[in-house]
């Protein structure tokens, strides 16, 4: 642990020194102990779970294509069994995280993405990733906006309208999704 300290010292050191915009940052938070991957979820209107991973599930209102598997680390399962090795899908069969792991059951108007979405412990593994966290932001980001616009909540507005949105943005800033590169089909 010591070692860590020194070395998010250094870090810090060489940010503010070097990178534009860190000149006057700081550290929030560290945890308390190394390897901690978990953060808290909140409950949404489906909880995202590791068999969904497994299986492959894809949602009416999936609004994230992912192909990570379950990614857990711990001194009692650092072997990965055949089951779990066999679970991670190819870029051509996905599991989808649905809109519905999205949105808070207890709060109207909260909206999550990332590490926090709705998920039991392995989906949350699996989910937490920068390219998925990025997608669930997309898919949650042009939501309220579609919301607005018909006035509808947003656990009525449709996975092709989202989709849609995005295409749109898409097209007017000339991203590139990791589904067009590798030709994905909706």
């Amino acid at each position: 642990m010591l070692d860590c300290y020194e070395q998010i010292d250094q870090l810090v050191a060489f940010s503010r020194k070097y990178v534009r915009g860190f000149e006057k940052s700081r550290i929030e938070k560290i945890a308390h102990d190394i390897g901690i991957r978990e953060s808290r979820r909140v409950k949404g209107l489906y909880v995202f779970t590791g068999e969904d991973v497994r299986s492959h599930r894809k949602f009416y209102d999936g609004v994230v294509k992912a192909t990570y598997g379950i990614d857990i680390h711990s001194l009692e399962t650092q072997k990965i069994s055949p089951v779990v090795r066999g679970s991670v899908p190819l870029y051509s069969d996905y599991y989808e995280i649905p809109l519905r792991a999205l949105i808070s059951c207890d709060f109207d108007n909260l909206y999550t993405a990332g590490r926090c979405f709705s998920s039991d412990f392995e989906g949350q593994s699996a989910g937490r990733i920068m390219p998925t966290s990025a997608g669930m932001g997309q898919a949650i980001g042009v939501a309220p906006e579609i919301s607005f616009e018909s006035g509808r909540p947003i656990r009525e507005i449709s996975r092709d309208e989202i989709s849609r949105e995005l295409d749109r943005i898409t097209d007017k800033n000339l991203i590139f999704s990791l589904a067009d590169i590798l030709k994905i089909n909706y």
